[in-house]
């Protein structure tokens, strides 16, 4: 681990005509992410565990289509999640984005509702497994850890990319509701959305996911029934829906690891 201090260079894209792989991670570094960092070849951005502020920047999501795991967990982010327009209807446009960890910031506002632009998530298949090959052989093999909050204590998974497809938005400020598109990404494996203030029912359409093993809503302002759509999920291995105020139904009987807890 290194201990790189200061802003990260705004020119630094000049250095990254040609790079698939640029991790920053565990270092001190602070400031704004430059726009010049979003190249189009690049396929794994790993800036987690530093101080880096500001927003996200828009480039991010429009002028790297080739990315394949982007990591900014644990730093200071704000602002609202990075939109490919205006609205908030639209989402990023990554359409090979098959690692999504944002957890740890300060983003606010609402989840985007058009989630079907991030193709690879949609896709229940592994992809590019030339790719994985062409990394494994040079010694560049990368892997993401999951950690979710499960009563009290943390459950890791670790796979290697372009085998696991996640999102971890977890402890942001997100709110809103959890758009019912987000069900159209079947090929997601785990999901966080827990220690947010995401409010109103659990839509119906997350019992189409059924390739998920971890699912996290913890720690929000859920209410209503838990969808009996959810015992579909016939991989599902974790399931923590603590403390929403949720009325159970008999939905989770396909899964041994359920956590239902502090809910009135």
């Amino acid at each position: 681990m290194n201990q790189f201090n200061g802003s990260i260079p705004s020119h630094i894209g000049a250095y990254l005509e040609n790079a698939r792989f640029l991790s920053l991670s565990r270092n001190n570094l602070s400031g704004a992410i430059p726009d010049s960092i979003c190249t189009p070849y690049l396929q794994v951005l790993d800036l987690s565990k530093n101080p880096l502020s500001s927003v996200i920047p828009p480039h991010l999501t429009r002028n790297s289509s080739s990315l394949s795991a982007l990591d900014l967990a644990e730093n200071h982010l704000e602002g609202k999640l990075p939109a490919e327009h205006p609205s908030p209807r639209q989402v990023i446009g990554l359409p090979n984005l098959q690692i999504l960890d944002l957890s740890g910031n300060n983003l606010s506002g609402p989840i985007p509702r058009n989630l079907t632009n991030l193709l690879a998530m949609v896709n229940a298949s592994q992809s590019n497994p030339d790719y994985l090959e062409e990394c494994t052989s040079i010694g560049a093999t990368y892997t993401n850890q999951i950690k979710i909050s499960w009563e009290g204590w943390d459950v890791e998974f670790v796979k290697v990319l372009f085998i696991l497809k996640c999102i971890d938005l977890s402890n942001n400020n997100l709110s809103g509701s959890i758009p019912p598109e987000m069900g159209s990404l079947q090929g997601l494996i785990a999901l966080n959305l827990s220690r947010n203030d995401l409010s109103g029912r659990i839509p119906k359409t997350l019992g189409r996911m059924d390739q998920l093993e971890p699912l996290d809503l913890s720690l929000n302002r859920l209410n209503g029934n838990i969808p009996l759509e959810l015992q579909l999920l016939s991989y599902l291995q974790f399931l923590n829906l603590s403390y929403p105020v949720l009325t159970p139904r008999g939905a989770v009987s396909n899964v041994w690891g359920v956590v239902l807890l502090g809910q009135s």
